[in-house]
């Protein structure tokens, strides 16, 4: 599978991902950059642009580029809406890790998921990274009415199969947070 996507890096052709994950199976957007094991794709949601995506590879089981994403290109590119193509995040998608550890340093906010193959459930978390190394990440997340949990979350890395940034429900989010991360640089 890691061909059959990677071909579509740079090309500014719209593409649908499949993933094997229930909770959130399609990514649709374009795929700005792809290594052996992970995907950035800038995804859009209907017409509105949603973000960038981390994914896994291995999670994926098709990818589609024919004549229906054709023609979202044409609407997409008609509302001025691919501005984000010019100049996408460069990030190191070596592992997990380092792709984590790239947008935690260009970007505030972040979202990890941890989506389970079998059930239409994600472990959901939404914030600031404390820190990572190869094997875990800590994240102090926010709760629904922005305020910081007191304790921090720590994810196993392998478990991680979505990672989102710069995306609308996080940058609003960010903007009327009470305060900034409490434990950021405390760790």
């Amino acid at each position: 599978m890691s061909d059959s996507i990677r071909q579509y890096v740079g090309t500014n052709k719209k593409i649908s991902v499949e993933r094997s994950l229930p909770s959130n199976p399609r990514l649709n957007g374009f795929l700005v950059d792809a290594s052996e094991s992970l995907g950035v794709m800038h995804c859009f949601h209907d017409f509105m642009p949603d973000g960038f995506s981390v994914f896994r590879i291995a999670d994926v089981t098709e990818v589609r580029s024919g004549k229906y994403e054709r023609h979202w290109e044409r609407m997409l590119k008609g509302e001025g809406l691919l501005s984000a193509l010019a100049k996408p995040p460069s990030l190191d998608l070596t592992t997990m890790r380092s792709a984590i550890d790239s947008i935690e340093s260009q970007y505030d906010g972040i979202i990890i998921e941890c989506e389970d193959a079998e059930i239409e459930s994600e472990d959901f978390y939404i914030g600031s990274v404390l820190s990572t190394n190869e094997e875990k990440v800590t994240i102090q997340h926010f709760d629904g009415l922005g305020n910081w949990d007191g304790e921090p979350s720590t994810l196993i890395m392998s478990d991680i199969s979505l990672v989102q940034f710069d995306t609308p429900y996080i940058n609003t989010f960010w903007k009327y947070l009470a305060e900034p991360s409490p434990l950021k640089g405390k760790t």
